[in-house]
């Protein structure tokens, strides 16, 4: 068995210092990939220069691809759909690092503020095979890691169709008050 080091960064909402440190860590840390969860963009409710988040999405991905030949993304909600190009994996599968990984960006509809939303019935991902690691912005149903500060879940149930169906990893954000890890049958995420 292949031990792979990987590190896994989300919802950077336009921090490029933060993302500067992360990549620090991570270049020290020796991993020999890097995915992305989305949100490179601010948002409504994080627009505060005083945060440190003036950085522009292109200006966060030209970083992010700079520091890794082995770089993946799927967009968030904030962001645009088209972001990352051939870094995207958003709504396809490829191999990387060894391992079929397939991406969902954006997240579930929650009133029409964000850039990147869709409706959670989606019958395009309930035909998907199960992928070795599933790259996503939204975390799914009832997991634990979809819980919002009012004790509300709000995760994608699409999206926990398909963790319910795998055996591998499964990497998302987009939730910040929920950080953690959580097993769902046999995947991680």
């Amino acid at each position: 068995m292949t031990i792979r080091r990987i590190g896994c960064v989300g919802d950077l909402h336009g921090a490029l210092g933060s993302l500067l440190k992360v990549l620090e860590h991570l270049r020290n840390a020796e991993v020999e990939g890097i995915l992305f969860t989305g949100d490179f963009a601010r948002g409504p409710f994080n627009r505060d220069p005083a945060l440190g988040n003036t950085a522009s999405p292109d200006e966060l991905l030209s970083v992010v691809t700079s520091a890794s030949a082995n770089v993946l993304l799927v967009p968030g909600n904030h962001d645009d759909p088209v972001l990352g190009g051939g870094v995207s994996v958003d709504g396809r599968e490829t191999s990387w690092l060894g391992w079929r990984v397939a991406g969902v960006g954006g997240s579930p509809y929650t009133g029409g503020r964000f850039p990147y939303e869709w409706r959670d019935d989606r019958t395009d991902l309930a035909v998907w095979r199960a992928p070795d690691i599933l790259l996503a912005h939204s975390p799914p149903a009832d997991s634990g890691l979809d819980v919002i500060k009012s004790g509300k879940a709000v995760g994608s149930k699409a999206i926990r169709e398909i963790t319910d169906r795998m055996t591998g990893l499964l990497v998302c954000g987009h939730i910040h008050e929920a950080v953690g890890v959580s097993q769902l049958g046999q995947c991680l995420c």
